[in-house]
């Protein structure tokens, strides 16, 4: 676990830590990474490593790094696809309650299309809507199914 004296790592009141922004985060890493690498190059002066032996160490590190961030970024692309794909599904669902209840279309307008913001109001006027015909489905065999 990440002490205060890694510049990742800045005490705050709630949890330990504060939210940074890109920018600091990005400056933060670089200095991390160099510090990172400093302390390592003390170790390694420490049993006198060879120079190719560091160079295969940090290599490693690196490759490490890297395949991390292409991760990340790869989740990050799944989870904007399936951000869509949810945006999809609710807009559809929503739709069909909509006109069982013969209201008018959901107003999508404040909202940035695709935006997670926009999903949250799909979900919380989907499950409004779900409320709304549970309800009105008494007896629930009387009901037609959506």
């Amino acid at each position: 676990m990440p002490t205060t004296a890694d510049p990742l790592c800045r005490p705050c009141s709630r949890n330990g830590h504060r939210r940074m922004s890109v920018e600091d985060s990005t400056s933060d890493l670089i200095l991390s990474i160099r510090n990172t690498l400093e302390r390592l190059t003390q170790l390694w002066d420490q049993v006198h490593m060879e120079r190719s032996s560091r160079e295969a160490r940090v290599e490693y590190a690196y490759e490490h790094f890297h395949t991390l961030l292409r991760d990340i970024v790869s989740s990050e692309e799944e989870m904007i696809l399936n951000v869509g794909k949810d945006i999809t599904a609710r807009r559809l669902a929503i739709s069909d309650l909509r006109k069982l209840f013969n209201m008018p279309e959901f107003d999508e307008s404040p909202y940035p299309n695709g935006s997670i913001t926009l999903l949250k109001a799909l979900d919380k006027d989907l499950a409004v809507l779900q409320d709304r015909k549970r309800k009105s489905c008494k007896p629930k065999w009387i009901c037609i199914k959506n």
